[in-house]
This record gives C-alpha cells, sequence and structure tokens, in this order.
C-alpha cells in the first residue's frame, strides 16, 4: 500500500483518526445496550428474512435467529456499529470536503450493514450445518474478515473523493490472504498463548495473598485474535523496509499482549472476585483492542513511511547535483 501524504499530514490525519474513534467508542460504551436494542432486533429479522430468501426456514424471535435447531442471538458486538465507527472514523479524520465525508458516511454504512447480515447469516448457516465451525468462522468472519471490508469500503471512498492520497488495490486481497495464512495455525496456539500469559499473573496474584485457579478450558479466546489482524495489515503493506516492517510488527504485538493481559485481569476480578466494574473495564479493553488499536497502529506506520513531498525530493536533487559539481 502507497500513501501520498507527506509525514506532518500523515501524522496529523492519524491523530484525528484515534480522537474521532475514540470519541465514538466512547459514546458507544457509555450508551445504556437499550439503545442498541431496536439495532439488534432488526439485525436479528434482517438474516433471518435472508436465509429465508436462501430457501432456508429461518425465525427470528427478538434478538435470537434460530435455523434447523441451532439458534444465535445477535448482541451490539454483532451489529454493523463497531465496523461502522471504524468507517466513520476514517471518513472523518480524513482531509476531504464535508460533501465528500457526508456522501461516504450515508452510503457505506448501510452498505456496511448489508455485508454484516450477509456475515451473520453465513456464519448461522454453517452453524447449524457443522456447530463445531461456528467459532471459528464466527471470531473470524467477524473479527478480521469485517475489518478487511472497511479497508476496502474506506479505501474506495479515499479514490472517489481524492483525499489523503490513494492506495492500492492488492493491499485488500493481501490482507485476506495473510489473515488465513496466521488465522488457522492461531486457532492452536491461542490456548497455548493464553496459558503462557496465565504464569506471571497467577504470580502476581498469590503475591498479592490472592491466589487464583486460572483453568484454559474454552477452545478460543477471541481477545487474542486481533494479533491475527494486525499482523496481517502489517505484513500486507507494501513499500515499508523489512527492518522497520519486523521491529513495527513486534512493537505492535508486544502492545497487544499487554492489552490481553489486561483483559485477562478483568476476567479475573470478575470471576473470581466478584467485582463488577471489572466486567465494564474488560468491554472497553475489548472495544479498543478488537478494532480501533490494530487499525490505529497499522495507519500510524503507513503515514510514517509516506513518500517525501516533491520539495524534500527537490533539495535533495540540488544538493547532490552542488556536489558532484567540480571546484
Amino acid at each position: 500500500m502507497e500513501l501520498a501524504a507527506g509525514h506532518d499530514g500523515g501524522t496529523i490525519r492519524a491523530i484525528r483518526f484515534a480522537v474521532v474513534a475514540l470519541v465514538l467508542f466512547l459514546a458507544e460504551f457509555l450508551a445504556p445496550e437499550a439503545v442498541f436494542e431496536p439495532l439488534n432486533r432488526t439485525t436479528a429479522i434482517m438474516t433471518a428474512e435472508l436465509l429465508g430468501l436462501m430457501g432456508r426456514h429461518a425465525q427470528a424471535a427478538g434478538t435470537l435467529v434460530r435455523l434447523d435447531g441451532f439458534s444465535a442471538r445477535v448482541v451490539t458486538e454483532c451489529s454493523v456499529i463497531n465496523p461502522a465507527i471504524l468507517f466513520a472514523s476514517f471518513v472523518l479524520g480524513s482531509g476531504a470536503s464535508p460533501r465528500a465525508k457526508a456522501a461516504g458516511i450515508l452510503a457505506g454504512i448501510p452498505i456496511l450493514n448489508s455485508i454484516n447480515v450477509l456475515r451473520i447469516a453465513a456464519v448461522i448457516a454453517t452453524g447449524a450445518a457443522v456447530p463445531a465451525l461456528f467459532e471459528a468462522v464466527h471470531v473470524y468472519v467477524g473479527q478480521i474478515l469485517m475489518v478487511g471490508v472497511v479497508l476496502f469500503g474506506a479505501i474506495l471512498w479515499s479514490r472517489w473523493a481524492s483525499a489523503d492520497g490513494v492506495a492500492t488495490f492488492p493491499f485488500v486481497p493481501g490482507v485476506l490472504a495473510w489473515s488465513v495464512v496466521l488465522f488457522v495455525p492461531w486457532l492452536f496456539m491461542n490456548r497455548w498463548y493464553v496459558a503462557v500469559g496465565d504464569i506471571p499473573l497467577r504470580f502476581l496474584f498469590e503475591m498479592a495473598g490472592r491466589p487464583v485457579e486460572l483453568p484454559v478450558e474454552r477452545p478460543l479466546y477471541y481477545q487474542t485474535f486481533n494479533s491475527v489482524l494486525f499482523a496481517s495489515l502489517v505484513l500486507a503493506t507494501g513499500s515499508i523496509p523489512i527492518r522497520r516492517k519486523a521491529v513495527f510488527l513486534a512493537g505492535g504485538l508486544a502492545l497487544l499482549a499487554v492489552g490481553h493481559q489486561l483483559f485477562r485481569v478483568c476476567n479475573i476480578l470478575l470471576s473470581a472476585f466478584g467485582i463488577r466494574e471489572a466486567y465494564l473495564a474488560s468491554v472497553a479493553i475489548h472495544e479498543i483492542l478488537g478494532y480501533l488499536l490494530p487499525f490505529l497502529l497499522w495507519f500510524i506506520l503507513c503515514h510514517g513511511v509516506s513518500r517525501p513531498s516533491a520539495h524534500r525530493q527537490g533539495s535533495a536533487e540540488k544538493d547532490r547535483r552542488e556536489a558532484d559539481t567540480p571546484r
């Protein structure tokens, strides 16, 4: 992926993106769950109707969708809200005109919603056909693939609006390819990763006089799969020196690992000690880790290696000519 913006302009855009995203995610976090209930019910109805158009006998009851004895509940995280926040943050944080931003949001979010309904229908159909695959398909299509869709939509809008430079389209298929390559082994490694991370946590709780048992029982730990997303974004990005890419990848994964530990601590405080406030903290951490942080780190990486401006290129060429002139 190539960006035509200069380093300073890219930094400003990254800051604007981060600020807008944080404000929108904070608003989502602070809003009562009842605010999103109509959206969740509507999403469930649309999913059942779509499955019906495909010849399946699906039913929607509130936020619950039933298909062939299999059922799944549409929660706020399953709705279009998080992809919409990510896309809107990219659009609003850009340097495009207000008219272009309005057109992008008014057209982009309904399209994202349609794709999200198709995603949910596919996940439920998979669960009804092969229940053992439901969790894996749910985490990949829900967290990784939808971010890829948001990126593709952001690139299309950016080209149309002629704002923030252009991006090469091979980047998006590259992200999807890397995500598949990394996702499959992570299915088997994520439990080992959590178990290793539990070692220092167990020690810290014992030092505090609060020993805890930390069983690793779940087949998948959703919060860890943002590492796959972030690594796919970095590895698919071209025009970046390999050494810088490796350093940024290592630093970003380490930062995400700290977030995973904080999320695990919140779960321990809730399940082992009954601290209800820990649940709210875990939700906030999950929102930031799952969507905002991987995208923001990649955004910073891209703008940090933008091509030099024409003025700098001209100055460098002048310096070379002067150096080559005989004295």
